[in-house]
């Protein structure tokens, strides 16, 4: 069995290397270099980045770096399997659907109208047709020609004097904003800067899948992607490019450059 974390720390040590310099090198914080080789995993970040890490130090030392992902894979079956008592079946339903149904009321059918109602309505209606005849019938006898008025001359008013309406300023332009979203399955560690890597922390943690973030870039933001396919990035609303892995980049006013 390969013992993942003896094989970094003796590949590290033959070559004289100490872990400032591997840091350097992977992009890698010396503090997660120095848990992968302890044995130390639950320290990291979720299983596709620990894979990234190992490829990327296991290169550095000249080690087989699929053969270490391989045997961190088969550590990471055994820690996750499901014993048999977590699966068991559902227990059956306390009533049949068959017996539900008996138990709801029947719907009722609706009742016709009989024909005493019909022989009313007509009725009524035959009476109103003929109040209407006689109505408008002597009416006709009665009328005589409306009276017509002069219509007096209206003199249109001068309109009013409005006052000049003030100058409108110029809306100040607002500075670009970095917006980033975690994507499944696991989204992505990040690291947010102002103006460097050694500048003021804005943010650090894990973006889980569908979180989002905004900052302002007035001043260059420097950031850290545990890995970048995890993570989709906008600066103004127009997508950018994020590539490499776990990689640094440099966030200004038109669009994203690698560090």
């Amino acid at each position: 069995m390969l013992e993942i974390g003896t094989t970094l720390r003796d590949a590290r040590e033959r070559r004289g290397l100490d872990l400032a310099e591997c840091e350097r090198a992977t992009r890698i914080r010396a503090g997660q270099l120095r848990a992968l080789e302890e044995g130390r995993f639950e320290k990291l970040p979720e299983p596709p980045y620990v894979r990234g890490f190992l490829r990327s130090y296991a290169r550095l030392l000249g080690l087989d770096a699929e053969r270490l992902v391989a045997e961190y894979d088969r550590l990471l079956g055994q820690d996750q399997r499901l014993s048999e008592h977590d699966l068991q079946p559902l227990p059956p339903p306390e009533r049949p659907i068959d017996a539900l149904r008996r138990g709801l009321p029947r719907p009722r059918r609706p009742r016709r109208p009989g024909r005493a109602a019909a022989l009313r309505w007509m009725s009524v209606g035959a009476i109103v047709v003929i109040g209407v005849l006689a109505w408008t019938g002597l009416s006709g006898h009665h009328s005589s020609p409306p009276e017509t008025r002069p219509s007096s001359r209206l003199v249109p008013r001068p309109p009013a004097p409005t006052a000049p309406r003030p100058a409108q300023r110029p809306a100040a332009t607002a500075a670009p904003l970095l917006a980033v979203t975690g994507l499944p399955p696991y989204g992505s560690y990040l690291e947010v800067r102002r103006g460097g890597a050694d500048g003021e922390a804005v943010f650090e943690g894990t973006l889980a899948p569908g979180s989002a973030r905004r900052w302002s870039v007035a001043h260059p933001l420097w950031i850290r992607v545990g890995w970048t396919p995890s993570l989709r990035a906008r600066v103004s609303g127009r997508p950018v490019a994020l590539s490499g892995g776990t990689a640094n980049f440099l966030v200004v006013r038109d669009g994203v450059r690698p560090q």
